[in-house]
């Protein structure tokens, strides 16, 4: 059994894409939001797709074909071509995943080192392959605007880091960001996110003992050149954007790792580059966080007294919640204070807080911090685990509040639970047998239809094993469900649309390869319950790109 933390397949990927390996040789950094040099060839590596099809055009007449691997020329404009029938979707190693609009997915694809490929799949199985020859790891989200256009941030191993839209291929990309100012100082970057003016933000800087240092954030334009009035030289390891498009920095403090002695520092830029009067803030407690809401308020949250010692040991004194305005100042009615350590929250589409305490209660706080009518709803949240020692609510799409505890509840915004819930699932909502553990729930996930996604774990006779269970707005399970999935690793999941697409991860034997080889099979799920990955081949062709 697990011996720590059930996580996701991808999760676990993701958080080794932020290992950026370190050299004693540092080049000269290039001027940032400019175009960067023609990134180095990386070898890609298992991925079963034929050679790169064209380069989504975002105006959507015409496209740029992808130049063939180890090539740093750029071929003449042609119309698009795609090929079909690549469901299910099999790599040696996949990063993130993103929906597009149209039901499209897009897969980051990697070899040990290096992204090597973006797979931009249909919803009937068409493929589109977008190449990226750089020899570094993406070090965030891929980022899907509505137009389809992709964007990733990726740094190479000597710390180098750009953003790339489409695979850099397209005049004025990828943009160089950020380059380490020593040997052996790693720069990671936060984002990308997109403005409302579609405009695409990142914050880079150095990473150091003590926090971030020496940052900036860019704001790019789909033509590769920098925004007028940036980059500003603020500092930050995250970033968020407003609806009125101010962005919000946000640097961590502390020692990394110890959530006790996490501080938080928060600026606002507005969308011109200037830095907002009455900003930064410094939010008050330990472990804390922030989040945009609407209207240009910001809600944060941190916890006093924290004692985080161990690794199945958090408590707290007192935590406090705030609603934060564009001049940086506490609005009236805020902090809300709860003894011991409450959950993280989240903000509703019309500025509610949601949050739950030790006790178990679940409170909904309107904009000027007074708690709503038929709230709070006492009892329903109570839940320990190691890394949150109270559950935290999730929102539905239509606004419906979950509570994952060791059953699903679902609350109107009234506070009234939804006919049909609870919900008992038919498996653990935590891994069970877990040294140490309980751990959380994984978060669940939302299809456009109501239908609720959730993992769970059951036994077999050898030992946990995971599954899907899905759960309609009457709270009733769907049939042909729950599915397992033959392991007690976690699939991923997303929504796309209205189906569910699932990456799970298993072995293959390869002609003249002395151990099976570990790969992930992406692909969506039969709304009926059939999961098609119990099929899966997982066949995995290695390829080199063609010598010169």
């Amino acid at each position: 059994m697990g011996g720590g933390r059930p996580r996701s397949l991808l999760a676990l990927l993701t958080a080794a894409f932020l290992l950026v390996g370190c050299t004693s040789s540092v080049p000269a950094p290039s001027p940032p939001g400019t175009p960067a040099h023609a990134p180095t060839t990386a070898t890609p590596f298992a991925i079963v797709v034929p050679a790169p099809a064209a380069v989504p055009s975002s105006s959507g007449e015409e496209a740029t074909p992808a130049p063939t691997p180890g090539s740093t020329s750029r071929p003449a404009t042609s119309g698009p071509s795609s090929s079909s029938g690549h469901w299910p979707f099999v790599a040696q190693g996949i990063g993130p995943l993103a929906a597009g609009p149209r039901g499209t997915l897009y897969v980051a694809v990697t070899d040990e080192f290096a992204i090597t490929h973006v797979a931009v799949l249909s919803s009937e199985g068409d493929l589109t392959v977008l190449p990226y020859q750089i020899d570094g790891k993406i070090t965030g989200p891929l980022l899907v605007v509505p137009d389809g256009t992709v964007y990733l941030v990726a740094c190479d191993q000597v710390s180098s880091c750009s953003l790339y839209r489409n695979g850099g291929w397209e005049d004025g990309w990828p943009v160089s960001l950020m380059t380490a100012s020593a040997a052996r100082v790693e720069v990671t970057c936060a984002g990308p996110v997109a403005g409302p003016d579609g405009t695409i933000l990142v914050a880079c800087a150095e990473q150091g003992t003590a926090g971030p240092a020496n940052g900036r954030v860019f704001a790019i334009e789909p033509t590769g050149q920098s925004k007028a009035g940036w980059p500003v030289a603020v500092t930050g390891d995250s970033i968020l954007v407003g609806p009125d498009g101010t962005v919000y920095v946000g640097a961590s403090a502390g020692s990394p790792g110890d959530r006790a002695s996490r501080r938080l520092s928060i600026t606002a830029i507005n969308p011109d580059g200037e830095v907002r009067a009455g900003w930064p803030i410094r939010l008050p407690g330990d472990d804390p966080g922030f989040a945009t809401g609407p209207s240009g308020t910001i809600y944060a949250w941190w916890r006093s007294g924290v004692n985080a010692q161990g690794e199945c040991r958090y408590d707290a004194d007192q935590t406090g919640y705030a609603a934060i305005g564009l001049d940086g100042r506490t609005r009236s009615g805020w902090p809300r204070r709860v003894a011991g350590a409450g959950s993280a929250p989240v903000v509703g589409a019309d500025g509610t807080l949601y949050y739950v305490t030790p006790k178990g209660d679940a409170f909904a706080v309107d904009p000027a911090g007074r708690t709503k009518a038929g709230w709070p709803v006492r009892g329903v949240g109570l839940g320990w685990s190691c890394d949150s020692p109270t559950s935290s609510p999730y929102l539905g799409p239509d606004g419906t509040v979950f509570l994952l505890t060791d059953s699903i509840i679902a609350l109107d915004p009234m506070g009234r639970p939804l006919p049909g819930w609870p919900y008992a699932p038919k498996g653990s909502l935590t891994e069970p047998g877990v040294t140490p553990g309980p751990w959380a729930p994984l978060a669940p996930v939302f299809g456009q239809d109501g239908t609720v996604y959730v993992t769970t774990w059951a036994f077999n006779g050898e030992g946990p094993v995971a599954q899907v269970e899905a759960i309609d707005r009457a709270g009733n399970r769907e049939p042909g469900w729950p599915q397992p999935f033959g392991s007690e690793n976690a699939p991923s999941l997303l929504a796309s649309d209205d189906r569910l697409v699932v990456a799970t991860d298993g072995p293959v034997d390869l002609p003249d390869w002395p151990w099976p080889l570990w790969v992930t099979c992406v692909q969506p799920v039969d709304p009926a319950g059939g999961l098609p990955y119990l099929g899966c081949d997982y066949q995995v062709t290695p390829t080199e790109p063609p010598k010169e």
